[in-house]
């Protein structure tokens, strides 16, 4: 009977060490499992925050190209009004120039 009960009581403690044995495995996982869990929220916020900061840069580049391309534009037209408003001079140089020949010819003639 005592053989039968040490028997016994071996049998439950490799019972309970086979129990611990895989608790601690399943909890090694589940542990693990955690981990790489938590290693791709993170990884998917620094994911999120750096497309954060390339939309900033990137809409910082888009208003830097948009103003060159209005400073551009007001370049043209103010270059383009001062060649018509040289053209109107000359014009007019040439005008008066024209009138004052003529000028000068009706008195030579007279």
């Amino acid at each position: 009977m005592k053989q039968y009960l040490e028997m016994q009581k071996r049998d439950a403690e490799k019972e309970l060490e086979a129990f611990r044995k895989k608790s601690d495995r399943e909890k090694e996982r589940k542990i693990a499992d955690m981990e790489l869990e938590k290693e791709r929220k993170m990884q998917e916020l620094s994911d999120r925050q750096e497309r954060m900061f390339d939309w900033d840069s990137k809409s910082k580049r888009d208003e830097d190209k948009i103003m060159e391309q209005y400073r551009r534009q007001k370049d043209e037209m103010m270059a383009k009004k001062l060649a018509d408003q040289q053209k109107e001079i000359l014009r007019d140089m040439n005008k008066e120039d024209v009138d004052a020949m003529l000028a000068k010819h009706k008195r030579q003639l007279l």
